[in-house]
């Protein structure tokens, strides 16, 4: 009887503490009800259909009991509900939540009905097959009541053993039952050692617990049972039986939100479950309903159906499951939106179904039954941000193993012919059935004869509103007159559909040129000059520099004042976007077309779907007239038409969705996680007291220039100087070159270099040792700990040199970045490093250093290099230069790439002086 997330107490609960109590005998026969909330959804927040039933229910006496839990991403601390709103990573923690408070209150005898929305639904779900899986834990073990603690242990380890059931071995790869294994040894060895210490029972040892209770309590009923009372109503009375009287929900869909797809098949297989594998409902749960709705175009909120493949004729026969498909988007039928009148009829659908089982408010449903309207506002499912959601009308299958043969409700029908907005569902097939109104649950086909498709009427009982009365009329007249759709038609709209899933990849593609364009102007800008001076066009392209560079003028002001309104990570995009202004309009342009072209493809797909279900009082316009046509000029041999049904490009898009596409990612996946992994590994190496970081001496600098005793070696990971630093004063460091720099055939001065990302060193970027900083960018490290570290930034801003440099001032002759360099195989073993066994790259060798050397003074790279900096802590100075570091086990040492490196430098570093005072005369 509340609304909060924390659990009742046994004695709040009602639960026994004998496990063979006379109560506990005759069953109770009350009414315990549980509500799990969607995505964002909560009592003080967006009001859905869950809330509202659970509002509407008479919570005033003891025969029923109500409990509602907010949907996950309603936590109070703001970062972790907008991560738990976009993975869903409470759902299971909700499912467990609701688990505890069955077990706490369940007796023999009472009936549970549990409701959810969204990834609510999702948790009623796993709910009832958790407890037709494993029952409910004991509440009492040999007549004494289980601790919290207890209880959260055996729920656990129940929710462990229905996954594993759930998720069989081979429904996934050997790497999930690896994973699985270790858990299981990690946990045998802490309940063998702590757990038999603390006297924790195991779950095995809990279920026989159970079992013997169990059996005792059965011999008692079955002793002193009445007339009354039937041999199933003995057996459902344990606690390892129990049934879920009533299962409904609200559009259910997956519970852990993942950016891409096919990123969830691939982790779902290959790393951990975590999707719906429980579409087959336990014969366990006696009833269940499910509303869905028709018009939502997100991949993500496809919804899960229940798989009917394996019922029986008597289930069948007496509708255990029934599914009704009811217009509008996602939290059109579960609600969440303000203007929530059409959010009302599947609510009142479904209240109708237990109206006769639960005791409602008075008024309550009759009051929402008055509100409800069949032509309420549809929603706009990829209204906003949302567009980012992948577009994807939802398919509607026929065979039982996706849900059956579809039924939508008779509002639906209404809708289509009495709606303002000429409404049509997309993807609504011919062969649907449509749900007759009524509360027995009647269906007939949706494009029958009128005369065959309501054989009988429906005649409202005498105690029913006139709500009730005027909705069933209203929707048996709409159902007499709906005629068949036009298949040519039905074909053109899929046409389009295509083409608007097109359109989404393309606007997607744009957005992730948005995101690089930080790095990707500079390169298209070279490119377009490239193309230019290759087909003749230099003097042309040459003005459109000359617009660009008057235009950046123009707008120089006005970016600065805009730069200072946004967040400071959004700068470098405006400074792009100001350096280039003409080619980020050409940007803009083509993003507005590409939405533009997404809107009138939507309208295009409702006009040409409206038209599929025409009737007699619709216009037809000349265009959509031509629509029309008969089989072979209506389009099917258009493009759209043979990409959509031809057999290769639907095996290669299968091939790619399925195998390429996931293992792609999943190859990325691991990708990440090996280099987090070895770079933690690498981080907790450097920061310790290790021979990487050999002190040199503790000479605390003045104020005066000082210079370090041994020279700078570009090889070392980790120099040390000998020069100590405080903490907290300013200190000027200069590096002078001594011998010319080079990572293996590349030269740099002491500034660094730029790479591009085509080429070795951008592929090799994850295990750059700073990613904020260039390649041979210098590194200041304070202290032998390595707590604090700093990228030394130049004082007069000297950028890293971009490869390939040029010459100025007309910056049209290149300057090589390369020495030409051939060792010899003897040479390349001499000098390359043997402990590397992915990529022993060797170093100059010295016989050819002096001719490098030569090279690199003539290219003009800098020589000196002078930063400023602030000691965070007071240490020793360290250098090293920002190269990359081996971090995949077995295969090196870390200074692998550090090895090739050739040069030498003279470090001289002052403690920044006070200014001199200023003195009156």
């Amino acid at each position: 009887m509340t609304h909060e997330s924390t659990l009742p107490s046994r004695e709040a609960a009602g639960e026994s503490t004998a496990a063979t109590d006379v109560s506990a005998i005759t069953p109770s026969g009350r009414k315990i009800v549980v509500f799990a909330d969607g995505t964002g959804n909560a009592f003080s927040t967006q009001e859905s259909n869950v809330w509202r039933l659970y509002e509407a229910l008479d919570r005033t006496k003891p025969d029923q009991i109500a409990y509602y839990i907010k949907g996950v991403g309603t936590a109070g601390w703001k970062p972790f509900a907008i991560l738990d709103g976009i993975t869903g990573i409470g759902v299971p923690s909700n499912v467990r939540t609701l688990y505890r408070f069955l077990c706490w209150t369940w007796k023999p005898g009472d009936e549970i009905y549990i409701f959810g929305f969204s990834r609510g639904a999702f948790t009623a779900r796993t709910l009832a097959g958790l407890i037709a899986s494993e029952g409910l834990v004991p509440a009492a073990i040999d007549g004494e009541g289980v601790s919290h603690a207890d209880m959260e242990r055996n729920a656990m380890a129940a929710w462990r053993a229905y996954r594993s059931k759930s998720v069989k071995s081979g429904q996934v790869w050997p790497t999930v039952l690896v994973g699985r294994w270790i858990r299981d040894a990690i946990l045998l060895a802490r309940q063998m050692t702590i757990g038999k210490l603390l006297k924790h029972l195991s779950y095995d040892e809990v279920q026989v617990k159970r079992k013997e209770a169990d059996d005792c309590l059965e011999r008692e009923m079955r002793a002193s049972a009445g007339p009354d009372v039937s041999p199933e109503q003995i057996a459902e009375s344990r606690r390892d039986n129990v049934h879920v009287e009533f299962l409904g929900v609200f559009d259910t869909v997956e519970a852990f939100g993942v950016p891409i797809e096919e990123l969830r098949v691939a982790i779902d297989y290959v790393i951990w479950p975590i999707s719906f594998r429980n579409g087959k409902p336990h014969a366990k749960i006696k009833r269940i309903r499910h509303a869905l709705a028709l018009d939502d175009e997100r991949t993500t909120f496809h919804p899960i159906r229940f798989d009917q493949s394996d019922e029986n004729e008597e289930q069948r026969k007496r509708g255990r499951i029934k599914e009704a498909w009811f217009a509008g988007v996602h939290s059109d039928v579960g609600g969440g939106y303000p203007d929530g009148n059409l959010s009302y009829v599947p609510l009142t659908w479904m209240a109708g179904q237990v109206e006769n089982d639960l005791r409602f408010q008075p008024n309550r449903i009759d009051y929402f039954r008055a509100y409800q309207s069949v032509i309420g506002p549809v929603h706009d499912s990829r209204a906003g941000a949302a567009i980012m959601y992948r577009y994807s009308p939802r398919p509607i299958e026929n065979d039982p193993a996706y849900g059956g043969p579809p039924v939508v409700h008779h509002s639906v029908v209404q809708r289509m012919l009495h709606g303002s907005d000429n409404y049509a569902p997309i993807t609504l097939p011919a062969e649907a059935r449509v749900w007759l109104p009524g509360t027995t649950g009647e269906t007939a086909d949706l494009t029958e004869p009128a005369r065959a498709r309501v054989r009988t009427s429906w005649q409202a009982p005498a105690a029913s509103s006139q709500a009730r009365q005027d909705n069933a009329a209203a929707g048996e007249a709409a159902v007499r007159q709906l005629p068949p759709p036009n298949s040519g038609i039905v074909q053109l709209t899929l046409d389009i559909v295509w083409w608007r899933r097109v359109s989404y990849f393309v606007l997607l593609a744009l957005l992730a040129v948005v995101l690089a364009w930080p790095k990707l102007a500079a390169e298209i800008v070279a490119g377009l000059r490239y193309l230019a001076e290759l087909v003749g066009l230099s003097r042309f392209y040459g003005g459109l520099e000359e617009g660009n560079d008057r235009v950046a003028r123009v707008l120089a002001i006005p970016f600065d004042i805009v730069k200072t309104f946004v967040p400071a990570a959004a700068g470098v995009w405006l400074d792009t976007a100001r350096t280039y202004p003409l080619l980020t309009i050409v940007l803009a342009l083509l993003i507005y077309a590409a939405l533009k072209w997404a809107t009138s493809l939507r309208d295009r797909i409702h006009a040409r779907a409206r038209l599929a279900w025409i009737h007699p009082d619709r216009k037809i316009a000349g265009d959509e007239r031509k629509a029309m046509m008969p089989q072979g000029q209506d389009g099917s041999r258009s493009f759209a038409r043979k990409r959509r049904l031809g057999p290769v490009s639907n095996g290669l898009a299968k091939l790619f969705s399925t195998w390429i596409f996931p293992g792609t990612l999943l190859l990325g996946l691991f990708a990440v996680l090996v280099v987090a992994s070895g770079r933690s590994a690498f981080n907790w190496y450097a920061g310790r007291n290790t021979p990487m970081c050999a002190t040199a001496g503790e000479t605390v600098v003045p104020e005066q220039l000082v210079k370090a005793e041994k020279l700078f070696e570009t090889s070392s990971m980790c120099w040390g100087s000998g020069l100590f630093l405080e903490k907290g004063y300013k200190y000027r460091i200069l590096i002078k070159v001594k011998e010319p720099w080079f990572d293996r055939t590349i030269m740099s001065g002491p500034n660094g270099f730029q790479r591009p990302l085509l080429s070795a060193h951008g592929i090799a970027l994850p295990v750059r040792r700073w990613y904020g900083a260039d390649w041979f960018q210098p590194i200041a490290r304070i202290g032998k700990w390595g707590t604090d570290e700093l990228a030394l930034v130049a004082v007069n801003q000297m950028p890293a040199d971009e490869a390939p440099r040029k010459i100025p001032p007309k910056l049209e002759k290149e300057l090589p970045d390369h020495v030409e360099y051939s060792p010899t195989a003897e040479m390349t073993k001499k000098n390359r490093n043997a402990g590397c066994r992915l990529l022993a790259f060797d170093r100059i060798d010295p016989s050819a250093l002096p001719a490098a050397q030569e090279t690199w003074k003539q290219q003009g790279f800098a020589e000196q290099f002078v930063a400023e900096f602030i000691a965070p802590e007071s240490g020793e100075l360290f250098l090293y230069l920002n190269d990359a570091i081996q971090i995949l086990p077995f295969l090196g040492p870390y200074d692998c790439y550090y090895g090739n490196n050739s040069g030498t430098a003279e470090v001289y570093l002052q403690r920044v002086p006070m200014p001199m005072p200023l003195t009156s005369n």
